[in-house]
């Protein structure tokens, strides 16, 4: 009895273990034809009219991949985090000890089949990415970084910042705004210089388009445009975006209840304050600043909207006056002919914090705003007209987000097609 109870424990066993491996497998095979048809399903007949790029994290850098669409003769395709992660996740499940070989293998076989060129990322050193970088160049196709990062800060930040605790890119060739940023990478041997380009970032051939047509100045700009920032110090990320203690608190409080007293006392103007994201401690943080500078409850102030969902150049362009701190939002509204406003006060006018503050040398561009009554002074002499507009001059603007002709998505067109990235090998 207990030997036949043992080989049915045995068989038991051999049937389980069949059953796992056949499942991995048809996983895999599934996986393989899953990917494929969603992509050609994604697709459809456009694979015959362009060169076709699949797009990692394309929530990331949304507006830049919109605008290399309409301006390029390549194909971007949406490659979603959730078949990343499960071609990924298959590959952890049947504890394959050649992942990467596999996932060339994999990758070889997915640009074959609809002719892609191969991928583009959002981020140098999303760790997510690293074996598709990886994956790409053994399989022999490309894998380019349009690094979204490190626009809009001056060059002394930028040259600030360290890069010694990031992983290195193992991509192709790493497409970046600024010369400022190349030369901080360059100077800390994170890659050499041949496999950096600086190509500036599509977002600001749109403006450049824009201001170059008949209708830039086509409707009304009624509107007060405030771009919420967060209370974290820009040198200590780990403090997080909202500390409760530390960082630019008094300064988020102040402006944002500067802002909304200023709605409460002009109810004929359109006032818009602007945030990444409304939820969680975000629009905690932004309601509580709200509520003890006016008395009143966000919602109830009915020419304030508070929004997330609105591209920002979109609203730029129906406004006349702009508030922004440490943003790169504060020079896209500069290129779009908008009066701007930085807050300079509270722990902005600090000298032990002057290395987490924007454009602290450079007083000519904006106008700036000493005190919270003088922030509220400021936006109501620049919404009349009793201010005048000021310009930056081009060596700023090619400083802070890099070359600004027209020619950004021209520039990575020819990157990724005449394939500019023969020195990875």
């Amino acid at each position: 009895m207990k030997n036949i109870k043992a080989i049915y424990g045995i068989l038991f066993l051999f049937k389980k273990i069949i059953s796992y491996i056949t499942t991995i497998f048809s996983a895999c095979i599934l996986a393989n034809f899953l990917s494929v048809f969603f992509i050609w399903y994604r697709i459809k007949a456009k694979i015959f009219k362009k060169n076709i790029i699949f797009v990692l994290d394309f929530d990331r850098f949304r507006e830049d991949i919109g605008i290399l669409r309409k301006n390029t003769n390549i194909y971007y395709v949406n490659f979603p985090p959730w078949l990343q992660d499960k071609i990924i996740g298959i590959l952890d499940i049947s504890r394959m000890s050649q992942k990467q070989e596999w996932l060339s293998r994999f990758i070889l076989c997915l640009c074959n089949a609809i002719n892609s060129i191969g991928f583009i990322s959002a981020g140098m050193h999303y760790k997510r990415h690293e074996i598709w970088e990886k994956s790409t160049i053994f399989s022999k196709k490309y894998f380019y970084c349009l690094h979204r990062e490190g626009i809009g800060a001056d060059h002394d930040m930028v040259m600030r910042i360290s890069v010694s605790k990031k992983r290195k890119f193992q991509g192709s060739i790493l497409m970046v705004g600024t010369e400022t940023l190349k030369e901080s990478l360059v100077a800390q041997s994170y890659l050499p210089s041949d496999k950096i380009i600086v190509t500036g970032m599509p977002r600001f051939d749109k403006i450049y388009n824009y201001n170059n047509s008949e209708f830039n100045h086509v409707g009304e700009k009624n509107t007060v445009l405030l771009f919420s920032f967060f209370i974290g110090f820009f040198s200590n990320k780990d403090a997080g975006l909202y500390p409760v203690q530390g960082g630019f608190r008094k300064l988020f409080d102040q402006v944002h209840s500067a802002v909304a007293l200023f709605a409460v006392n002009n109810p004929n103007i359109n006032v818009i304050i602007k945030m990444k994201w409304y939820e969680g401690s975000a629009k905690e943080n932004v309601d509580n600043a709200i509520i003890k500078g006016t008395g009143v409850l966000p919602d109830t102030i009915k020419n304030l909207k508070i929004i997330d969902d609105t591209p920002a150049q979109e609203l730029i362009k129906q406004s006349s006056v702009v508030i922004g701190f440490n943003s790169t939002t504060v020079i896209e509204s500069i290129l779009y002919n908008k009066k701007v406003i930085i807050p300079s006060f509270a722990e902005a006018s600090e000298k032990k914090n002057m290395n987490d503050v924007f454009y602290s040398n450079q007083a000519d561009y904006f106008y700036r705003a000493n005190s919270k009554d003088d922030l509220i002074d400021l936006i109501e002499n620049c919404y009349y007209n009793k201010n005048s507009l000021l310009e930056a001059d081009e060596s700023f603007i090619n400083e802070t987000i890099g070359p600004y002709d027209g020619k950004v998505c021209s520039r990575i067109e020819d990157i990724i097609i005449s394939g500019k990235d023969k020195s990875y090998n």
